[in-house]
C-alpha cells in the first residue's frame, strides 16, 4: 500500500490505523508512506507511528516533489506481488479498498477504484440520483471542497474518457491495486494526476482481466485539496490531462490502423 503523502498530517493517521485494523487486508500489508516534504508535522507523526507498527515504511523526498513520481517511488520500494495506492486525504474509503481486494482474492490482477459505475459516487453524492447537484452543495457546505472543482472534475473525466476513447469509465481515479510486475516507469513521467490515463491505456491494451469497483469518494476534512479551487487553477491543471489524452488517443488510432493494414 503506497500512500503518497504532502500536509496530510492529521488524514494519514487516521488512514494508517484504519488499515492496521482492517480485518480483511492482509496482515502482513507493507504501508509505504512517501512524503514529499510536508511542513504541517506529518514527518514527525509518521516516524512516531513507525515505533507502533512494524509494516510502516516512510520515505522522506525532499527533491523532485510530485505525485507521480512519488507514486512510482513507493512502487520501487515495495516488495510485494502487489501493490495499491491511494489518496491520503480520507477521500477514498478504507471499505472500498477492502472491496477491491477482495476481486483480487478472485483472481482479478488489476482492480480500480471507480467514482462513476453504478454505486459510485463523488464527494458522499451519487449523482444519477434526484437532485445530486443540490444534495452536492449541501454535503460541501461545511468542508472546505470547492463545489464548482467537483463539477468541473466530474465533466473533466466524462470529457477525457471520450477524448482518449477509453473502456475505463475513472480515468483521473488514482485509486487501484495492480500486480507489481506489471507496473511501468513510463506511467509516471508526468505533473499530477493526469498519469493515470497512461495507467488505464496500458491495461486496456494487456491480454488480463481488469475491473472497476465502485466507491463513494468522500469530501475532505482536513487540509487542502491540492488539486486547485479557482477556475484558473483548474484550467491550468487540466492542460496536461488534454494534452497526454489527445496523444493516447492518436496512439490508439495509429495500433487499430496498423493492426487492420
Amino acid at each position: 500500500m503506497i500512500l503518497p503523502t504532502l500536509n496530510e498530517r492529521q488524514n494519514v493517521v487516521v488512514l494508517i490505523e484504519q488499515i492496521a485494523r482492517s480485518n480483511i487486508l492482509p496482515k502482513a500489508t507493507k504501508v509505504i508512506v512517501v512524503d514529499d516534504g510536508s511542513t504541517d508535522g506529518t514527518r514527525e507523526v509518521l516516524e512516531s507511528l513507525s515505533h507502533r507498527y512494524q509494516n510502516l515504511k516512510t520515505l522522506h523526498r525532499d527533491e523532485k516533489k510530485n505525485l507521480p513520481s512519488a507514486i512510482y517511488y513507493g512502487v520501487k520500494a515495495s516488495s510485494t506481488e502487489y501493490v495499491a495506492w491511494m489518496d491520503a486525504d480520507l477521500s477514498m474509503p478504507l471499505e472500498a479498498l477492502e472491496r477491491m481486494w477482495r476481486k483480487v482474492q478472485q483472481g482479478t490482477p488489476i482492480v480500480i477504484g471507480s467514482r462513476f459505475i453504478s454505486g459510485g459516487g463523488f464527494k458522499g453524492i451519487d449523482f444519477s440520483s434526484r437532485n445530486s447537484l443540490v444534495k452536492l452543495r449541501k454535503n460541501l457546505k461545511e468542508t472546505k471542497e470547492s463545489f464548482m472543482a467537483v463539477v468541473l472534475s466530474r465533466a473533466f473525466n466524462y470529457s477525457l474518457r471520450l477524448l482518449s476513447f477509453s473502456e475505463v469509465l475513472d480515468v483521473t481515479s488514482g485509486f487501484i491495486i495492480i500486480r507489481r510486475k506489471l507496473v511501468k516507469a513510463e506511467w509516471f513521467d508526468c505533473q499530477y494526476g493526469e498519469y493515470f490515463l497512461n495507467v488505464v491505456f496500458a491495461i486496456s491494451n494487456y491480454p488480463l482481466k481488469f475491473v472497476e469497483v465502485p466507491y463513494v469518494n468522500l469530501p475532505r476534512t482536513f487540509g487542502h485539496s491540492k488539486t486547485g479551487s479557482t477556475l484558473f487553477e483548474l484550467v491550468s491543471r487540466g492542460i496536461p490531462y488534454i494534452k497526454l489524452a489527445m496523444r493516447l488517443s492518436c496512439k490508439r488510432i495509429l495500433r487499430k490502423v496498423s493492426s487492420a493494414a
